[in-house]
């Protein structure tokens, strides 16, 4: 299974240092993050995958964009001019309509960080 959210997008929207994430537990709907909130302390916690769509939200939303899903499309807008960045559609194998999938979410999160809040960084 491929990564589902990566490492340094957790700790982005956390606010701590990653250093493992486990795989997805479809049955409990959590994944679970091993990260360092201190020096020598690691600290191991099971988030719930809705809490984790919600935090990568507000992350966006703090950062200036805001994450929209609308049916099988999930869409990034620039929080200040309200002009659509980046969306992406849900097409699984069988093209089937999967409305709300928490994936898109990272996905277009990690495309925040990657397109626009290094970006910023860099200048």
């Amino acid at each position: 299974m491929s990564e589902i959210i990566s490492k340094e997008l957790l700790s982005a929207v956390l606010g701590y240092r990653i250093n493992k994430v486990s795989l997805y537990n479809k049955r409990n709907k959590s994944i679970n993050v091993t990260g360092k909130t201190e020096k020598y302390c690691p600290n191991t916690e099971a988030w719930g995958i809705y809490e984790l769509v919600h935090k990568c939200k507000e992350w966006a939303w703090h950062n200036g964009f805001v994450i929209c899903e609308i049916g099988d499309t999930t869409k990034v807008y620039d929080r200040s001019t309200k002009y659509e960045l980046f969306y992406i559609q849900n097409n699984d194998q069988y093209n089937n309509f999967i409305p709300y999938d928490t994936r898109l979410v990272f996905k277009v999160t990690q495309w925040i960080l990657d397109n626009k809040v290094k970006q910023c960084k860099e200048n």
